[in-house]
């Protein structure tokens, strides 16, 4: 049997995304923040301002955070000297010119055959990219009738999707 055993308050607006990983519990709300939650002592230890519209995905790798947001982009963050997360870089780069991509649904990472880290990232024009990071070089983009709204990896090189017509679809990473 679950019982409550805290609530954790801070954000202004609904939570739409959650990730632990070393010991911190990560949420994204509707607010357009990130919190930093300390599970040890129940806190938040920092907040995350970058995004100018809902936090849709959060990703825990490594020592970086990536966020992905309904404003187009998504975020990298890091600790700095004194444990607090700092910005490092937005994707895609403001270069001026109008690459911007509509917004962002949900992540999901894993490590291809040569071992580079790929990045999947649902967007809301009913694609899912695969971007290999750290560098975030396009590695391919599927296809849906509709939004993928969630992604999960799965063991033997299966990828999952679920999306708006309520299919889950399986997808087989080949070289």
């Amino acid at each position: 049997m679950f019982e409550p055993v805290a609530a954790l308050s801070g954000h202004v607006a609904a939570v739409v995304t959650l990730e632990v990983s070393d010991g911190k519990l990560y949420s994204g709300s509707m607010d357009f923040t990130i919190k930093v939650w300390d599970l040890s002592r129940g806190i938040c230890r920092e907040t995350l301002r970058g995004h100018s519209n809902v936090v849709m995905g959060l990703l825990s790798w490594n020592q970086y955070l990536l966020s992905g947001s309904l404003d187009g982009t998504i975020k990298v963050w890091a600790p700095n000297q004194s444990g607090n997360f700092e910005l490092q870089y937005t994707y895609p780069k403001d270069t001026g010119v109008n690459e911007e991509m509509d917004g962002v649904l949900a992540f999901c990472g894993f490590v291809d055959q040569q071992n580079k880290h790929i990045l999947m990232c649902s967007i809301n024009n009913n694609t899912v990219r695969l971007l290999e990071l750290p560098s975030f070089t396009d590695r391919g983009v599927l296809y849906s009738k509709d939004e993928v709204r969630a992604l999960q990896v799965g063991p033997g090189g299966l990828i999952f999707s679920g999306d708006g017509a309520g299919f889950v679809k399986v997808w087989k990473w080949s070289p």
